[in-house]
């Protein structure tokens, strides 16, 4: 079953993670597949937001310089 993400998906934040969360049932699609059942795009203490596949992973792919072009990107089919 193949998780599907779009542009207009409404994400939940966390003030205190300084994370936005996909709802259930939504997922980044990478080149092997889902990630995991729930999109995370992490605001960075430096001023930029990327995607985080797992809470605590600090290697990042791709940078943004804001939510809305983060979301953009990884709300790709």
């Amino acid at each position: 079953m193949a998780f599907e993400m779009s542009a207009e998906t409404e994400f939940i934040y966390d003030p205190k993670e300084k994370l936005w969360r996909a709802p259930e049932g939504k997922a980044l699609n990478g080149p092997f597949g889902p990630y995991r059942p729930e999109i995370l795009i992490k605001e960075f203490p430096d001023g930029w937001y990327s995607c985080i596949a797992f809470p605590g992973y600090s290697e990042m792919e791709r940078k943004h310089d804001s939510f809305e072009s983060a979301k953009a990107y990884y709300g790709k089919k």
